[in-house]
């Protein structure tokens, strides 16, 4: 869809995707969704569960008059973090082999990694292994991610080369020395928000998700937009006919 678009969404649309992907929708603020009918984060982790794989290749939007509708796929990673029987949230853990994937893995992820677990990148330069548990924080860390990869490029989203030892190491000390201000120059503040509250939450903590929702809602009531403005590939689709 991004190809569609020129290869970047406007910041009309990606604050519109954001609402959709870190929360529940309010019908006052999103219209023509059901909150039954999108595995958004909040609901994911509402179930007990962390994704720990977010990343533009899977969210898919609906087919035919679903386009406007955003999913998260592909949950063959997904973990609980709570107990199924009592909800309680796991223990920090370490030495516990976790996956994501390089380019939009949290900052915590990173630093959990372990020799051992790194020959298992020898497999896939695109994946990591790690051992400290991910939690909410990190499935934030990498909407945050994923959403500021469909504006601009992200600086560390063409290292290549290397062993995968190094393009890992590589990876995660451009992340560390871009801070949030830094990245989000020039965008809305919505997203350094949205970045800021991912690194700063602590192992068991719950996100803000509602804190969340009013920052972008009035981001995109700031910038003139609404809730029921076309999003980027609706209008292409229409210009095409036209």
């Amino acid at each position: 869809m991004r190809k569609k678009c020129g290869g970047r969404f406007s910041i009309k649309t990606t604050l519109m995707l954001a609402l959709q992907l870190v929360c529940i929708p309010n019908y006052r603020h999103v219209s023509l969704i059901s909150h039954s009918q999108i595995p958004i984060i909040r609901y994911i982790h509402s179930k007990g569960f962390v994704h720990r794989d977010i990343k533009p290749g899977n969210i898919l939007l609906g087919i035919k008059g679903n386009q406007n509708i955003v999913y998260i796929v592909d949950f063959g990673i997904a973990r609980r973090y709570t107990n199924p029987r009592n909800d309680v949230h796991m223990a920090f853990l370490d030495g516990k082999p976790l996956v994501g994937t390089v380019r939009y893995a949290s900052l915590n992820t990173h630093l959990g990694i372990g020799e051992l677990l790194r020959v298992l990148l020898l497999i896939k330069y695109t994946h990591l292994s790690c051992q400290k548990a991910q939690t909410r924080r990190d499935d934030i860390e990498c909407l945050a991610y994923s959403l500021l990869d469909c504006l601009r490029d992200l600086p560390w989203g063409h290292i290549t080369g290397g062993s995968p030892k190094q393009l890992e190491e590589r990876v995660r000390e451009k992340k560390r020395s871009w801070t949030p201000d830094r990245l989000c120059v020039g965008i809305p503040d919505a997203f350094k928000v949205l970045l800021s509250h991912a690194r700063q939450l602590r192992f068991g903590e719950e996100p803000d998700y509602d804190g969340l929702q009013t920052v972008f809602t009035e981001a995109l009531e700031q910038h003139g937009y609404s809730t029921n403005t076309p999003f980027d590939w609706s209008e292409a689709a229409d210009t095409k006919r036209a």
